[in-house]
């Protein structure tokens, strides 16, 4: 999920004496980081309108070059890369373009112990916590995998021994009901003598397209570049030698 920005030189050159051209590089990038900051933020405020509650991480997912005096454009990706959890581009794409998103690194790793179908995503139960945003935590995440044994850390899951070793371990545990069961298709905690859902399986939902990444940034650029060329333009006159 990529766009670049790039100047029209013929549009900004036209009438423009010799000396005037060769200030152009300078300002024109002065114009363009300038407007970078304006499409970032416009993309920050379309994403507060358009999803509940975002997290500072979904806020903050597009990436954006910044231009030179040889590299006139800048380049504005959402981050396919997360040190953490699932890539923005991951779930952020069914919402650019509509259709279904990707199964998280959670969903793929309980899809190919075969405890969830390639078409499910999870949702939160009762069985967990959720925070304010609505999500469950990564801690919450790596514990379930580690009790189902399927962490992408083979050193993270959880042994027998380990289990007798701990006390709230051995309170609480997550499991998964086989097909069929009287239980919903999911992730189970047991609590003692209670069992509730922690993860219950779906179907993949379809997304409509309501995050206009590429609209946003495009409309924001055509205003606030001509905007920015002629206050960078005027700043390289009055400091050129």
């Amino acid at each position: 999920m990529m766009f670049t920005l790039e100047a029209n030189f013929d549009q900004f050159e036209r009438g423009l004496t010799d000396f005037e051209r060769r200030q152009v590089p300078f300002a024109m990038s002065l114009a363009l980081n300038e407007t970078r900051k304006d499409v970032l933020e416009a993309d920050r405020e379309h994403k507060r309108r358009v999803f509940d509650n975002p997290t500072r991480f979904t806020l903050n997912s597009t990436f954006a070059t910044r231009a030179s005096k040889r590299e006139l454009s800048v380049e504005f990706q959402v981050k396919e890369f997360a040190a953490k959890g699932t890539p923005a581009a991951k779930y952020l794409k069914a919402q650019i373009v509509g259709g279904y998103r990707q199964q998280k690194r959670s969903e793929r790793a309980l899809t190919a112990r075969g405890y969830m179908q390639s078409n499910e995503y999870w949702v939160p139960g009762p069985g967990v916590r959720i925070n304010a945003y609505g999500n469950v935590s990564g801690a919450t995440i790596v514990r379930i995998l580690s009790d189902l044994q399927v962490a992408a850390d083979p050193a993270q899951n959880r042994s027998a021994v380990s289990t007798k070793r701990n006390k709230n371990y051995r309170r609480e545990r997550f499991f998964v009901p086989s097909r069929g069961s009287r239980l919903a298709p999911g992730v189970w905690v047991r609590r003692g003598k209670r069992i509730l859902p922690a993860l219950l399986f779906v179907s993949a939902p379809h997304y409509e397209r309501r995050y206009k990444f590429f609209a946003t940034g495009a409309e924001t650029a055509r205003h606030r570049l001509p905007i920015h060329w002629k206050a960078a333009f005027e700043r390289a006159m009055a400091t050129a030698r």
